[in-house]
């Protein structure tokens, strides 16, 4: 069996998950911004999209025949904004189990995968 934690890194960027870049004019618009369920839910989809895409797909399903057992781990917050990782890791569970392209799991044991992540500030200012 693959036992393989695939990293995800997520980054904060004004309240969404792109770069965004910010003009000093823009001060009153860097004090609104915040995580919301919507920007939680809209990275989740993106990065199940973006995994799925990946090379060790194709490589597992080629190689074992079967879709991989997946499970979502722990989802570290290093950033400043206030993000619920629960939630961020449920809408991971829900996109993955809706894309029927994986089976999610609940058990280390019965994972091929286990996804981690780190969310991190990156916020480009221009003045």
């Amino acid at each position: 069996m693959f036992k393989t934690a695939l990293l995800i890194s997520i980054i904060i960027a004004g309240g969404g998950f792109s770069v965004r870049d910010l003009t000093a004019d823009d001060g009153a618009a860097l004090e609104d911004l915040h995580w919301t369920y919507d920007d939680s839910k809209s990275t989740a989809e993106q990065m199940v999209a973006d995994c799925l895409r990946g090379p060790w797909y194709t490589d597992f399903t080629t190689t074992t025949g079967r879709k991989p057992a997946v499970m979502t781990g722990y989802i570290r917050n290093r950033c400043s904004e206030h993000i619920e990782t629960d939630i961020l890791r449920q809408y991971l569970e829900e996109f993955l189990l809706e894309s029927v392209a994986v089976t999610v799991v609940a058990g280390e044991d019965t994972a091929d995968f286990i996804f981690h992540g780190q969310i991190s500030d990156l916020v480009k200012v221009i003045g």
